[in-house]
């Protein structure tokens, strides 16, 4: 039964074998439902889901941070940034830090010392689309006005990731499978995913419909996309549609997650 979890005194402020194929089938049919939800009160600028089941949620005033715990809303935690950090527009974490980006900032919070560290500048002429982290600490950029993946390492050195690509470029979403050391990019500029090997060889190549997807991120089982405001799976060389109106989504080992425009975080059981 659906249950909706309303937070409004709280929070106010794989290893991948990818089939590649010429025919993949697009089905707009619309299929999958949300097992529960939890409602806000005011709005989320983004959220992260952890594989443990946390989730962090920036709120719009760029400056607080709620941690769920597996999901639960009868305890937030409340992390209050030491400074205001404009335009940001997404954040992700790892079991030591924080990281919040807008197109060409990228910080890291460090909960336990408070410190924040700036690792990329405008200076630096970098424009983060989106990013992805490894086990290894680092994390992988995709940059789709230079045309090209970055790579912070462990240390904030960055560099730029060569990749063996030799068709036009533009990459928009990416991905980091942990289990088979792949990055998984979409090239939008070829409208197919492309699929590399940790020195930057090209394995293998999925073509897609013709859309623009903003976000990938897979399982063992499935690929996941995001088109403007539409979430899409592909599976056995057929992208289906799954749901609509999705800003951003996240996966768990056990949950799809999304984050509508209507503020509500929406589960999907797996």
């Amino acid at each position: 039964m659906l249950r909706f979890l309303f937070i409004f005194a709280l929070i106010l402020g794989c290893t991948v074998n990818p089939n590649i194929s010429k025919n993949i089938i697009e089905n707009r049919g619309q299929f999958l439902l949300p097992v529960d939800s939890i409602i806000f009160q005011d709005p989320i600028v983004d959220f992260f889901l952890q594989d443990n089941g946390t989730i962090f949620l920036l709120d719009h005033g760029l400056q607080k941070i709620f941690v769920l715990r597996n999901g639960n809303s009868a305890k937030i935690d409340t992390i209050i940034l030491p400074q205001k950090l404009y335009f940001i527009k997404g954040l992700t974490a790892d079991d030591f830090f924080i990281y919040l980006y807008s197109n060409n900032n990228l910080y890291r919070y460090d909960p336990v010392s408070q410190n924040i560290l700036n690792l990329i500048q405008p200076k630096d002429g970098i424009k983060i689309n989106d990013l992805a982290l490894t086990q290894q600490g680092e994390i992988f950029i995709s940059d789709n006005l230079n045309n090209k993946i970055f790579q912070i390492n462990s240390l904030g050195q960055i560099t730029d990731s060569k990749i063996t690509i030799k068709d036009r470029f533009v990459p928009s979403g990416i991905w980091d499978d942990k289990s088979s050391s792949q990055l998984l990019v979409v090239n939008a500029a070829q409208h197919r995913i492309e699929v590399y090997s940790r020195i930057g060889n090209l394995d293998s190549i999925i073509p897609l419909p013709i859309q623009n997807y903003s976000r990938i991120a897979i399982d063992n089982k499935y690929i996941y996309l995001l088109s403007d405001q539409d979430l899409f799976r592909l599976e056995n060389n057929e992208i289906n549609h799954l749901t609509s109106s999705v800003i951003n989504f996240q996966l768990s080992k056990n949950w799809l997650v999304t984050l509508s425009i209507d503020r509500k975080l929406y589960f999907y059981s797996k």
